[in-house]
Formats: structure tokens, C-alpha cells, sequence
């Protein structure tokens, strides 16, 4: 009965007929079982007893699971809010480096007017014959050892320079 159903199957599988340009593949039919052909599993002792112990779960179990799926809920939250003041905080940081970025844009600017404005050959003409200052004579010069920086603190005269 079997085979007599399967030789059937195939013929009508051959039988078909498809149009158009491409051919499509199908997975291959399998007839539906009769109910009275399939067999029944006839569940054993230990998984009626599994099955029984599972539909009265202990109030203590669920008890359990409710809360935890609250401190879930709790959790998720709270790192939603997290989340989102990390976001605020990385839009508040990007508005003032732009800010900054403006205002050194801005000092850059003025920075240069000024400089632009500031005649040195004036000056240098102003210090020389209305305030009578010179270039010093290598007499004047005073070398001496110091340490590596830019910065010199006098603490006490000079040697030698006192002539």
C-alpha cells in the first residue's frame, strides 16, 4: 500500500507541468499520513510524573522568576537612562568644543589685527632717539651657566656686572 502510494506521488510529480522561460524547484510532496497510520507514542511513566510535577510549578519558583524578571526590567531601564545621558553629555561636549574651536578662531583673528597694527621700525625709532636707549657694547654682555629653561629668577646682582 506503501509503495503502490509512493510510485503515485512520483507519477504525478512527472506529470506536472510548468510554464514560462524558467523552471522552479520545488521541495518533493509528501502525502499526509492517515491519522489511523501514525503511530501513537505512548508517553512513559517518568514523563507523566515530569509532566504533573511541571503543571503544579511551586509558588516559591514563580515567585522567583517574577522577580528576577523585575530586576530585569529594572536593569534595562536603568541602562536606558544611562545610555541616554551618555548621549547628552557627548552632545553638550561636542557644542563646546565647537564653541571653543569659535573662540580660537576669534582670538586667532584678533590676535593677528593687533599684531598687524604694532609697527616694530616705530618703535624701535621711538626707543632710540626719544628715550635714548643703544644697543649694548660687548662690554656690556654678561654670559654665565644656567640651567636648561627659558625662565631666569635673579636673586642676587650679577658678578662682574656691577662696573
Amino acid at each position: 500500500m506503501r509503495n503502490e502510494r509512493r510510485r503515485t506521488s512520483e507519477n504525478r510529480r512527472q506529470l506536472t507541468y510548468i510554464e514560462g522561460n524558467t523552471v522552479r524547484r520545488t521541495a518533493p510532496q509528501t502525502l499526509p499520513m492517515r491519522p489511523e497510520l501514525v503511530p501513537v507514542k505512548v508517553p512513559s511513566q517518568q514523563a507523566m510524573k515530569n509532566r504533573a510535577k511541571s503543571r503544579n510549578m511551586p509558588v516559591t519558583l514563580m515567585l522567583s522568576t517574577v522577580i528576577a524578571i523585575g530586576l530585569l526590567a529594572a536593569c534595562f531601564t536603568e541602562y536606558l537612562s544611562i545610555q541616554s545621558r551618555i548621549q547628552q553629555e557627548k552632545y553638550a561636549i561636542t557644542k563646546l568644543e565647537r564653541e571653543l574651536s569659535n573662540l580660537k578662531m576669534s582670538n586667532d583673528e584678533e590676535y593677528a589685527r593687533i599684531m598687524g597694527s604694532v609697527d616694530l621700525e616705530e618703535i624701535k625709532a621711538t626707543a632710540m632717539n626719544e628715550l635714548g636707549m643703544t644697543y649694548p657694547d660687548n662690554e656690556q654682555i654678561v654670559s654665565f651657566e644656567g640651567n636648561d629653561t627659558d625662565y631666569v629668577r635673579q636673586h642676587a646682582d650679577i658678578p662682574g656686572a656691577g662696573k
